[in-house]
């Protein structure tokens, strides 16, 4: 909880997720803890750079949303891994490597949020409920209305996030 709070002191919109670089534009992965966004993003690196994985920063403005590059960590199951988290879901730290990073900032279009079902199908979703999704995974100063202008700065990027990104359900 820390490094985000730092992140948003300094102004960043700060998401719970995964990011990844798809045809020069980013891509942000959402969804509940243990959905599966950083085993996806142990799949996407072998094809994609990877932007962040569990901490996404991003700044937005008016008409644009940037992603920073994060850490090159991933927390994922690997029973062969020499660094075990020793977590109640059994993960492990695996480096990304560097040649897959992707080290620049980068304008965000799309977010999927993993809602796992019974069909692989992918659909769009109403912007009340990508605005509900996007509070439940995001990162807020505690506690949580202590501070108008952080509030305001927090609805206000999060509407903006909305405005400039497509949103869909995987």
């Amino acid at each position: 909880q820390a490094f985000p709070s730092v992140l948003f002191q300094r102004k960043f919109f700060v998401l719970h997720g995964s990011a990844f670089e798809y045809n020069g534009k980013g891509i942000l992965i959402l969804g509940n803890s243990a959905s599966g966004k950083s085993e996806s993003i142990n799949y996407i690196q072998m094809k994609h750079k990877i932007i962040t994985d569990d901490i996404i920063s991003l700044k937005i403005s008016k008409n644009s949303v940037v992603s920073s590059p994060g850490l090159s960590a991933l927390c994922i199951s690997n029973k062969n891994s020499l660094l075990p988290l020793h977590d109640a879901r059994k993960r492990s730290l695996n480096f990304i490597p560097g040649d897959m990073m992707y080290k620049k900032n980068i304008q965000i279009n799309d977010i999927f949020f993993l809602k796992w079902g019974k069909a692989n199908k992918i659909t769009g979703i109403e912007k009340i409920d990508s605005f509900k999704e996007i509070i439940v995974n995001s990162f807020r100063p505690i506690p949580t209305g202590a501070s108008k202008k952080s509030e305001e700065f927090f609805l206000s990027a999060a509407t903006s996030l909305l405005k400039n990104t497509h949103q869909y359900y995987f």
